[in-house]
């Protein structure tokens, strides 16, 4: 066994992958409502897979499972992870417009009169939030979910340890 392979346990890959989609969950988060900068339909559904994400890295820390269950469970945070990075990659093409947007983005908010709707800012997909040296939050989640998958399948092939 070598020496980082160790360290490539389901509990180690639970406790990153729990403090990686937790973070950027909570980014995401701090972003829209301390930041004031809306999502577009787009960014919201980057979000779904961190979720389930989070669900899965509980699941195995709370519970560890026997080797078969335990490995689906590490399998389908891997498989979130590259699903994650579609997305974010798919949303990174709609705003360096490489190819069109499939989603509707036209905005997501109630109103209660025509005149509200009338009003409502429309956030689109196409136009960026933000970026941190020319890299926008779709791209970190394409480069941050890709790695996270890798090092999940890494420990996938590297076979399950509990400890």
């Amino acid at each position: 066994m070598t020496s980082y392979s160790r360290h490539l346990t389901n509990r180690n890959y639970a406790l990153f992958a729990l403090l990686l989609s937790g973070g950027m969950l909570l980014g995401a988060l701090g972003f829209q409502y301390l930041g004031g900068l809306e999502p577009c339909k787009l960014c919201m559904i980057q979000r779904f897979p961190h979720v389930l994400v989070l669900a899965g890295a509980v699941d195995l820390l709370l519970f560890g499972h026997a080797r078969w269950l335990g490995r689906m469970v590490l399998g389908a945070v891997a498989v979130l992870y590259l699903v994650s990075t579609g997305l974010g990659i798919y949303h990174t093409g709609v705003e360096q417009h490489w190819w069109d947007n499939a989603v509707s983005c036209a905005g997501g908010k109630s109103f209660e009169t025509l005149e509200d709707m009338l009003n409502q800012e429309i956030v689109r997909c196409d136009k960026p939030a933000w970026s941190l040296f020319g890299i926008t939050m779709a791209g970190y989640n394409a480069l941050f979910s890709g790695a996270a998958a890798l090092l999940g399948l890494l420990v996938f092939a590297l076979g399950f340890k509990r400890a």
